[in-house]
């Protein structure tokens, strides 16, 4: 159950507890549009500290946010999972074509301290790119990497040669999808064969 600890126009502080964590989330209004910050915490340790922020230009879209933010909340094992990832967060990459001024590329996820086996390639995204007046960066990703956008426009920047472009600005657009997989259970038919009795 939350809390509403500060309403106003400018300063929407809400508070929860979840597997012995405290969770706040502060919304705080700036000339440029809102600050969203969602920080899970204890007060007696560190090892589970950890922050989410967003930023939205007006008031209906943080409610938006905040209905959205209140009801996915992670656990303890899902933070320190994240974190160990963060620190040794490395992506593979593949260029798929190359035409004109797009370019297509897929990556995948994974631990530098577990390099990428020589496997086909399993994605976890998609890159396009399409350079012009700036260069825009078009990554598509699984909903359960929304945590590493940071790692992720670092490492692809680095990977693809974009830091040094000092002529164009880059433009990150960020999509999440839900991976999903479907199949039926559904029995097959058996076709029995006929039998000739005479």
């Amino acid at each position: 159950m939350w809390k509403k600890l500060v309403s106003s126009n400018d300063l929407i502080v809400q508070e929860t507890e979840n597997d012995g964590l405290n969770i706040r989330i502060e919304a705080r209004n700036n000339p440029e549009g809102w600050n969203i910050i969602k920080r899970y915490y204890q007060t007696d340790s560190e090892e589970h500290s950890y922050i989410e922020d967003y930023f939205k230009p007006n008031l209906e879209e943080v409610k938006e946010v905040l209905h959205h933010i209140q009801h996915e909340l992670l656990t303890k094992m899902q933070i320190k999972k994240i974190k160990d990832l963060k620190r040794n967060f490395d992506i593979g990459i593949t260029r798929v074509y190359h035409e004109g001024n797009v370019e297509k590329w897929l990556f995948t996820i994974h631990s530098a301290k577990r390099p990428q086996r020589a496997t086909p390639l399993n994605e976890d995204g998609t890159i396009v790119i399409k350079y012009g007046q700036d260069i825009e960066l078009d990554i598509m990703t699984k909903e359960k990497f929304r945590h590493f956008e940071e790692e992720l426009i670092d490492l692809i920047n680095e990977k693809l040669g974009l830091t040094v472009n000092e002529d164009k600005d880059i433009i990150h657009n960020f999509y999440y999808y839900f991976d999903n997989t479907s199949y039926t259970t559904k029995q097959k038919k058996h076709v029995i064969p006929a039998v000739l009795i005479k």
